[in-house]
């Protein structure tokens, strides 16, 4: 992580681009897990949101919870 934060700007449309990248590979390796698993992925994620709001780390929490969203929601889908 230390590398990116050191690394050129990054324009606001490419985090965005790889904000729902992201989301779109969590919603794949969600629907990938047997059903009984998929609520605990979605759980994992928020428990590592958690940890980044006790790091301080706004921009790490705000990003898994919108992977754990889009775990949940892929979850339900199925």
């Amino acid at each position: 992580m230390n590398q990116l934060r050191n690394s050129p700007a990054i324009s606001p449309e490419a985090i965005n681009m790889l904000v729902n990248a992201m989301g779109a590979l969590t919603m794949a390796i969600t629907r990938q897990l047997p059903p009984d698993q998929r609520e605990d992925f979605a759980d994992s994620l928020e428990r590592y949101a958690q940890a980044g709001d006790r790091a301080s780390d706004a921009g790490l929490r705000a990003l898994l919870m919108e992977l754990q969203s889009a775990a949940r929601t892929a979850a339900r889908e199925e």
